[in-house]
C-alpha cells in the first residue's frame, strides 16, 4: 500500500508540475534520462542478487522492477530540472545561500546527535553535512577542499595501507572512516576560512600595528 501512495504522489506532482511550468518538455526529456539509467542500475541489482523486490506488493513490474521505483527515479529527475528553473525566481541568490548554509548546518548537527547519542544513523552521514557548510561559507573553496582530500588521503595511507596486514579493525579498514576525516576537515578549514573569520584576523593584526606604532611615537617623544 505505501509503494502504491508513493507511486500515486508522484504522479500528482509531475502531472501539476508540468500542466504549470514552462520547461516541462526539457523536465520530461531529463527525467527519461533519469528513468532509463535508473532501470540499468535497478536491472543489475536485480540480476546480480544484490538486493530483491520480491517482497514488494506492486501494481506493474518491469523485469522485477517495481513500477513504483522506476517512477520515482523519474519523478526526481524531473523536479531537478524544475528547481534549476525556478529556484533562481525565487529571492535573491545571497538570500538562498545564507539560508540552505544554515539549512546543511542544522541538518548536520541534528544528524551527529543522532549519530553519537542514539546511533540511528552512520557518523558519515552527518559530517557530509558539515564539511559541505564548510565548503559553502569558506572565502576560498580550494582551501577546505585540498585540506579535505589531504585528510582522506592520509587517513588512506596511514590506516589503510599501514594496517593492511594487521588485525587494527576486526573487518579491516574502512574507508568511510576517511570519509569522516576529509568531510571534518572541510567543515573546520571551512569555517577558519570564513570572511567574518578573516575580518576578526585581519581588524587584531590592524589593532596591533597601530598599538606598534603608538608604543613607538611614546617611546620617540621621550
Amino acid at each position: 500500500m505505501i509503494y502504491q501512495a508513493f507511486f500515486f504522489l508522484c504522479v500528482i506532482a509531475v502531472v501539476s508540475a508540468s500542466l504549470m511550468s514552462d520547461r516541462r518538455e526539457k523536465a520530461l526529456f531529463f527525467g527519461c534520462i533519469g528513468l532509463g539509467v535508473a532501470y540499468l542500475f535497478e536491472l543489475n541489482g536485480v540480476l546480480n542478487h544484490e538486493w530483491s523486490y520480491a517482497n514488494v506488493h506492486s501494481v506493474l513490474r518491469v523485469t522485477d522492477i517495481p513500477i513504483e521505483i522506476l517512477f520515482g527515479y523519474f519523478t526526481a529527475t524531473f523536479f531537478i530540472i524544475i528547481i534549476i528553473a525556478y529556484l533562481p525566481r525565487l529571492s535573491s541568490e545571497e538570500r538562498r545561500i545564507v539560508l540552505l548554509q544554515y539549512a546543511l548546518l542544522v541538518t548536520g548537527i541534528v544528524l551527529l546527535i543522532a549519530a553519537y547519542a542514539y546511533h540511528s544513523v552512520p557518523l558519515v552521514v552527518g559530517w557530509v553535512f558539515m564539511g559541505i557548510f564548510g565548503l559553502s561559507v569558506s572565502r576560498d573553496m580550494s582551501i577546505p577542499l585540498t585540506v579535505g582530500l589531504c585528510a582522506f588521503l592520509a587517513d588512506w595511507a596511514v590506516e589503510g595501507m599501514l594496517t593492511n596486514r594487521m588485525e587494527y579493525y576486526s573487518n579491516g579498514w574502512d574507508p568511510t572512516i576517511a570519509l569522516i576525516f576529509m568531510f571534518a576537515g572541510m567543515f573546520i578549514s571551512g569555517v577558519f576560512t570564513h570572511p567574518l573569520m578573516t575580518f576578526e584576523i585581519v581588524s587584531l593584526q590592524e589593532r596591533a600595528v597601530v598599538l606598534e606604532e603608538t608604543v613607538e611615537k611614546v617611546i620617540g617623544s621621550e
